[in-house]
C-alpha cells in the first residue's frame, strides 16, 4: 500500500502530497511517516496535527 500511494503522490503537487500526508498521518502516524519518507518530504508529527486542529 504504502509503495503505491508513495508512487502515485510522487507524480502530485507539493500541496497535495502534504495534505494526503496528513490526513493519512492522522489515521495512523507510522503508515503516515512510511509515505512521507517515500516521497520525499518531512511527515507531520500526531503532536503538530492535534497543534493545527481540524483545518
Amino acid at each position: 500500500l504504502v509503495v503505491n500511494l508513495v508512487g502515485a503522490l510522487g507524480q502530485c503537487v507539493r500541496i497535495l502530497q502534504e495534505t494526503m500526508v496528513e490526513h493519512i498521518a492522522r489515521c495512523d502516524e507510522e503508515f503516515g511517516r512510511r509515505v512521507a519518507e517515500g516521497i520525499g518530504i518531512a511527515a507531520p508529527s500526531i503532536t503538530e496535527l492535534a497543534a493545527a486542529g481540524d483545518d
